[in-house]
């Protein structure tokens, strides 16, 4: 009992640690002049809000499952009142039906007959530990041929490494989860353009919905990427240094930017 007590208030922490995410961005979508900013801002507060839906379903499940009791004082945080909590509902149902009516898949035509059943076991299990999961496949065969279990944040370790160096004339399509409504991460497309023997990259979101990114050619030199995309990061840059956002945002808008360029310049489309 005390280690799923443990447990229950390990996830009453992250329900807490995302209103107070969306009570900040709220405030700051309110104060921000600068409508790219602004924008900027929502997209974080929309990601947020379909991650306190996930988490507070989480918890719920495991309160179900355990019989411990549902404590809502001890999932309150100051400056999460109604206002933001119904901004955030209300976001949470957006980015669900933005995602019904995706196409389900993203920068590629491809539809790749072994990806069903590999998008769906690395889904599931990201589903149930809240982790990412990695299923290599062999393009020529289908099968699968390396299998990692990872971190909440990423996936892809030295194990991953030392088996494609093992396998260097095999070609090979990274199929792995992600646990929010994103898409493909910087780490994401540094490992595809890099790495000579991954030609095919595939995201699958906690709702489904799948991304896929194809390579045309193979790079070593990852230190440029700011250096593709100059007016976009020295804009950013010039708003990080007026004050007008923070190192955390100018971190994560960096990476859109980057992200974004990348997948409309270099991969295929």
């Amino acid at each position: 009992m005390y280690e799923a007590e443990q447990k229950q208030r390990a996830y009453e922490r992250k329900i807490r640690e995302s209103k107070r995410i969306l009570a900040a961005y709220d405030k700051s979508i309110k104060n921000a002049d600068d409508e790219a900013i602004k924008k900027a801002y929502q997209n974080i507060f929309n990601k947020e809000s379909v991650k306190l839906k996930r988490r507070e379903s989480e918890l719920d499940n495991f309160c179900d499952k355990t019989g411990l009791l549902k404590r809502s004082d001890r999932v309150q945080k100051y400056g999460f009142g109604r206002s933001t909590a119904q901004k955030a509902v209300q976001a949470n149902k957006k980015q669900k039906l933005k995602a019904a009516a995706n196409s389900a898949i993203r920068n590629t035509g491809k539809r790749l007959s072994f990806n069903s059943n590999a998008s769906k076991r690395v889904a599931e299990l990201g589903g149930k530990d809240g982790k990412e999961h990695l299923s290599l496949i062999n393009l020529e065969t289908g099968k699968e041929e390396y299998f990692e279990a990872g971190s909440e944040q990423f996936v892809g370790g030295s194990d991953l490494f030392k088996f494609l160096s093992e396998n260097p004339n095999k070609k090979y399509v990274f199929i792995h989860n992600h646990n929010e409504d994103g898409y493909f991460s910087e780490r994401d497309l540094t490992t595809l353009l890099t790495t000579d023997n991954i030609t095919m990259f595939a995201a699958i979101r906690i709702d489904g919905v799948c991304y896929v990114t194809e390579k045309t050619e193979t790079l070593k030199n990852v230190s440029f990427w700011d250096k593709l995309f100059p007016d976009e990061i020295n804009s950013l840059n010039k708003k990080y240094r007026d004050g007008i956002i923070t190192a955390g945002e100018r971190t994560r808008m960096r990476e859109e930017i980057i992200v974004d360029g990348l997948l409309k310049n270099i991969l295929k489309d």
